[in-house]
């Protein structure tokens, strides 16, 4: 498993994070990873993470016409408190 995206500082997670409070996006606090993913890995990895249980947040970054070796999953444990939106919940990107 390749980590695309672990624990960032506040400032890098202002520049590339997608939080709604900027800088303080759940990578700064050790609640999220970015793993990187391929089409034919990504089914076996959601099953993995619905067994495993525990992950509240799954959003995924897997677009036809771009390159395999860009695509990842994010996932995270946020509650809704922590998200400041419903959780469990899955988004693209």
């Amino acid at each position: 498993m390749v980590l695309n995206s672990a624990f960032r500082c506040p400032d890098h997670d202002s520049k590339v994070g997608t939080s709604h409070q900027p800088g303080k996006g759940p990578h700064t606090t050790g609640h999220a990873v970015d793993v990187a993913i391929n089409s034919t890995e990504a089914r076996d990895f959601l099953k993995a993470l619905d067994i495993v249980g525990g992950f509240t947040g799954v959003g995924l970054n897997i677009k036809e016409g771009t390159s395999p070796n860009s695509w990842f999953i994010h996932i995270d444990n946020l509650t809704t408190a922590e998200a400041g939106i419903l959780r469990p919940n899955l988004w693209t990107y």
